[in-house]
Formats: C-alpha cells, structure tokens, sequence
C-alpha cells in the first residue's frame, strides 16, 4: 500500500505484512492510455510474476488487506474478455 499524504509504504504478502517504509511523491490520476506496475523510472524492470494486484483509491488496512485475500474479491479470467480485447485493439493502433 502507498499513502501520498503520510508517505507511508507497506509490503503485503499473502495477507501478511513484509516491508515498512517511507516513501515519497504523489500518485496521478492522469494516466493518459497507461500505467506501469513494476518498473521504477531508471529502467529497473519488475523480474518476476504476479499473481493478483488491486488498485484502489486510498490505502487499505491491514484487516481489509486480510478481508480482500480471503475472498474472491473480484476474482475474473481476464483473458478474451471486452477490457483485454478492447486493450489488444487499441495498442496495435
């Protein structure tokens, strides 16, 4: 999770958390036509897999962190759907 407004930067994994920090910087909601996950602005690229990630508008707690992995908290196959595809036909334009 991120808060912009207190900087505070925490780490989740598997409902637990992993890592506190401070961080800096406010998050945009002008985005134009996309959004990096995992790339920092040096070019230091996320090496890895992701499993599942949510964005939300403000940072969660830890016992709402708890209550979304618990759930099927929007739980949906991406693949061939209309976002995906629609996704697919906008960036080969």
């Amino acid at each position: 999770t991120y808060d912009s407004k207190s900087g505070d930067v925490k780490t989740y994994v598997d409902g637990k958390m992993t890592h506190e920090a401070k961080g800096k910087g406010e998050l945009s909601d002008n985005w134009g036509v996309s959004a990096a996950i995992g790339h920092h602005k040096n070019g230091r690229w996320f090496d890895g897999l992701m499993d599942e990630f949510y964005i939300f508008g403000r940072a969660l707690s830890k016992d709402e962190i708890k209550e979304v992995m618990d759930g099927e908290f929007l739980s949906v196959e991406p693949a061939n759907k209309l976002t995906t595809t629609w996704g697919s036909i906008k960036s080969s334009r």
